[in-house]
């Protein structure tokens, strides 16, 4: 009898071992909200290079809207006449992230304009924690007025690695790649992350081969 114990206390001990060698070997798992504050009122200024040359954009936070009986934060990107020209829609929690669509103005969009705002139906829920390499992907529909599309949404932490911008170097920062696919076309959205700034990097790619949007941190204000 005793015999059989040591046996099965042996045998549980190799097995929890066995989950703990697998869990290290999987790397840590980070906390999205930890990296992305969505405070209103919190800038993110960045220096962009691209067909347009150099410009100065900024990032803010606004105020949140009632999407689907939940609270969905803008974060627009303005231009340096402090029109806003696009953005996201989306809520963070230390379990998920929802991504409920995203705001667009269109060139030829009059002066003043409102940007239009184009929703997922229904919306795209990721993990709140992720390790690196794990992806995870959403099939939605894209709603804007009466048009829908059908379109995959992608979210991957691509790498944790330090990023160096204008603003100075920032360690371990979240490498989260955002892809988005209709038809034969996806667009691609990466953005560096640092633990307790937010975005200090973003690269946007773009039709036709033509070399990505670079956004680089020059200067941040986080509202208390």
């Amino acid at each position: 009898m005793k015999r059989v114990q040591r046996l099965s206390v042996g045998v549980l001990l190799v097995m929890t071992w066995l989950l703990c060698v697998a869990a290290l070997a999987q790397g840590p798992e980070y906390t999205l909200k930890d990296y992305m504050p969505q405070t209103v009122g919190s800038k993110w200024i960045m220096k962009t290079t691209g067909a347009q040359g150099e410009q100065t954009i900024t990032y803010e936070v606004l105020p949140a809207r009632d999407i689907e009986n939940q609270k969905a934060v803008p974060i627009v990107m303005k231009n340096p006449e402090g029109q806003v020209q696009s953005g996201t829609l989306g809520a963070v929690t230390p379990d998920k992230l929802t991504l409920f669509g995203s705001l667009f103005r269109g060139r030829n969009a009059e002066a003043g304009a409102e940007p239009s705002t184009i929703l997922y139906q229904p919306a795209a829920t990721f993990p709140g924690k992720l390790r690196v390499g794990q992806s995870d992907q959403k099939q939605v529909k894209m709603s804007r007025g009466e048009q829908q599309m059908d379109i995959t949404v992608k979210l991957q932490l691509a790498a944790v690695e330090s990023v160096t911008v204008p603003k100075g170097t920032f360690a371990d920062c979240l490498k989260l790649v955002y892809t988005t696919s209709f038809g034969d076309r996806a667009m691609t959205r990466t953005v560096w992350y640092a633990k307790g700034v937010g975005m200090v990097k973003t690269e946007q790619s773009r039709r036709g081969g033509q070399p990505a949007r670079v956004a680089e941190l020059t200067d941040y204000k986080l509202a208390p």
